[in-house]
């Protein structure tokens, strides 16, 4: 009974050893600590990168926690990561996915910053998604087609280069062009040391005349400025001279405008010269009128005038 009893307290004691190693396990493989104060960051990435729940977060190659929760965000994913150690991270903290190892897996490198005020847990911690290999991988295969396609575009160029090339006399023409040139050079090699005194000589002169006429412009600029003053103050007179005849025309124009009114009303017979000039019947009797006034003067100087007059009695 004793030996049955022993047994059993054995396999009690080996099962709840067996449970407590088991929940440690889960613990440590979780990333969990005991008796460690943990803290939880936030980190934003344009995309996920491959990462997963539960992936290591290192600080300059060295573990400190592990990755919470991953969740989309406008157009973007906060990542949040539970770390037991933040008291080296500064203010301009920054996070990148990068690479676990070679045959696959993904973690996430914090570069602690430089800044001189300590991180705020509560801010978040922008990150960075490098290419990985996939992506390299993809991006190679882009390359590769388009490295195709440019190598059959310079198979085209060489085919049409060979044609060209093939002609003729192409390459007797090409030869001769060239050796025109080096004649050409030659020959402007030659007049250049032939006339190096001429052209030093006109250099010489153009900075004597360049000289010559910076010393006229500084000599003469007293002048230029007063000429310019005189040349204002003629136009001020010329403008006040235009400004008269154009008063001179305004009345001018009053003034015929005057007279056409007064050639109106002539016209119209409302005044004695339009009478005198337009109605014939007026004319005809002051004409009539005229010649008995001429004929009754004469009479008067003729006979005289016969005068009877009475004063201070009625008739």
């Amino acid at each position: 009974m004793a030996s049955y009893t022993s047994t059993e307290v054995k396999v009690g004691a080996v099962t709840i050893v067996a449970i407590v190693l088991f929940v440690l396990g889960i613990m440590l493989g979780q990333n969990y600590r005991v008796g460690v104060k943990l803290h939880t960051l936030t980190m934003q990435f344009p995309n996920s990168g491959g990462i997963q729940d539960g992936s290591p977060v290192v600080v300059n190659g060295v573990k400190r926690g592990s990755v919470g929760t991953i969740v989309n965000n406008n157009g973007s994913v906060l990542i949040t990561a539970i770390l037991d150690k933040i008291d080296d991270l500064r203010s301009d903290a920054s996070a990148r996915i990068t690479i676990l190892e070679i045959t696959g897996g993904k973690k996430i490198e914090i570069n602690p910053g430089l800044a001189v005020n300590k991180l705020n847990p509560g801010n978040i911690i922008p990150g960075k998604t490098p290419a990985d290999i996939q992506e390299l991988v993809v991006l190679l295969g882009d390359v590769v087609v388009d490295a195709v396609v440019l190598l059959h575009r310079i198979d085209t160029i060489a085919a049409e280069a060979n044609k060209i090339i093939s002609k003729g006399n192409f390459s007797d023409n090409v030869i001769k062009t060239l050796d025109n040139a080096s004649e050409a050079a030659l020959t402007l090699n030659e007049w250049l040391k032939k006339n190096s005194n001429s052209l030093s000589c006109i250099v010489t002169d153009l900075k004597s005349i360049s000289s010559g006429l910076k010393d006229a412009i500084a000599n003469n600029e007293p002048k230029l400025s007063g000429l310019l003053t005189d040349l204002s103050a003629t136009n001020t007179n010329i403008n006040a001279f235009i400004a008269k005849i154009e008063s001179t025309v305004e009345k001018a124009n009053s003034l015929i405008a005057k007279f056409d009114s007064a050639m109106v009303q002539a016209e119209s017979g409302e005044t004695l010269a339009g009478k005198l000039l337009y109605d014939k019947k007026f004319a005809a009797g002051l004409d009539s009128t005229l010649n008995e006034l001429s004929k009754l003067v004469s009479q008067i100087n003729r006979y005289g005038v016969n005068v009877n007059l009475r004063f201070g009695t009625r008739p």
